[in-house]
C-alpha cells in the first residue's frame, strides 16, 4: 500500500479523527499499530516537552491508545492513579503507583498514553537494604505517542529544534505551535548512526528546499545526495547542543 500527501490530507477536525494516521493489523498474531506514524517515548524532561505536555486533554481511553502497550497491559490502561483511588489494582504499598493515564494532542488528535512509575514511600533502597542511606522516592512518568507524517494543513515550518535534554526533535510552525518532528515509521531521525543522521540530513533539505513549507514524510523523498555542510553539521560537535535553527540557519546549512 502506498500513500502520498493527496491521498492523506492534513485536514484535522479536533475530537473526530486523526490527522495522517492509518492503523496496522495482523488479527491472527495479535498485532496492531501504526502502519505510517513513527512511536515515540519521552523519558526525559525539557523545556519544549513541558511545553508540549502542557496542551495535552485528558481524554477517555480509545482504541488507539491501547496500540501503544502490549496487549497483556491493555486491561492497565483502566486502572486509576492511586492519587485518585488508593484501592487502584495500580498502587504499590499505600503510595506506590503503575498506572497509565489516556490523553489527546489537541494540536495534532494524536493519542498519548503516560506511564507512571512511582515507588511507595519509605518503599526505597532502604526498605530492602537496611546498609543504604539513599531512600529517596522515585516518581517519574513516560510518555508514549505517535509522531505525525507533517504540520496541519497551511501550516510551515520556521525553526527546528535539537532538544538535547529530551533527546528529541522539534518543529516550531509560523503559528507558533510546537510539533514532534514528523517522522515515518522505520525511518527515525538521530544524530548517532549514519541511517538516522541520513534520515534527518534528508529532511533538513526538504525545509530549506521549500522554504519550510514541505514538512511531509510519509516516504522516502530523497533522490538526491543532501548538501555537504547539512552532513558536517550533523557529524560535528555544535549540532549536540540544544539550539533553534530557523530557516535562515537551515538555508545556510544547505547552502
Amino acid at each position: 500500500m502506498t500513500a502520498s500527501q493527496h491521498d492523506l490530507t492534513l485536514t484535522y477536525d479536533p475530537g473526530k479523527t486523526w490527522a495522517h494516521f492509518l492503523l496496522y493489523t495482523e488479527p491472527e498474531r495479535g498485532i496492531i499499530g501504526a502502519s505510517l506514524n513513527a512511536t515515540v517515548v519521552i523519558e526525559r524532561t525539557s523545556p519544549y516537552v513541558r511545553e508540549w505536555q502542557e496542551r495535552l486533554r485528558r481524554c477517555t481511553l480509545n482504541p488507539l491508545h491501547t496500540t501503544m502497550v502490549d496487549n497483556e497491559k491493555i486491561p492497565e490502561l483502566f486502572h486509576p492513579c492511586v492519587d485518585e483511588d488508593k484501592e487502584s489494582p495500580a498502587a504499590i504499598m499505600g503510595t506506590g503507583c503503575t498506572c497509565y493515564r489516556t490523553f489527546l494532542d489537541p494540536e495534532t488528535g494524536m493519542p498519548v498514553v503516560s506511564q507512571h512509575y512511582r515507588t511507595s514511600a519509605g518503599g526505597g533502597l532502604a526498605s530492602v537494604m537496611p546498609w543504604k542511606t539513599d531512600d529517596t522516592q522515585t516518581d517519574r512518568w513516560t510518555h508514549h505517542t505517535y509522531a505525525p507524517l507533517g504540520l496541519r494543513d497551511g501550516e510551515s515550518c520556521t525553526s527546528l529544534i535539537i532538544d538535547r535534554r529530551s533527546g528529541l526533535f522539534w518543529l516550531r510552525s509560523d503559528r507558533g505551535t510546537l510539533y514532534l518532528m514528523p517522522e515515518r515509521n522505520g525511518r527515525g531521525h538521530s544524530l548517532e548512526g549514519a541511517s538516522g543522521r541520513g534520515a534527518l540530513a534528508d529532511y533538513i533539505q526538504q525545509l530549506a528546499d521549500s522554504d519550510g513549507q514541505d514538512t511531509y514524510v510519509a516516504t522516502p523523498r530523497r533522490r538526491t545526495p543532501t548538501a555537504p555542510g547539512i552532513e558536517a553539521f550533523l557529524e560535528s560537535a555544535e549540532a549536540r547542543r540544544t539550539q533553534e535553527l530557523n530557516l535562515s540557519d537551515l538555508k545556510a546549512l544547505a547552502a
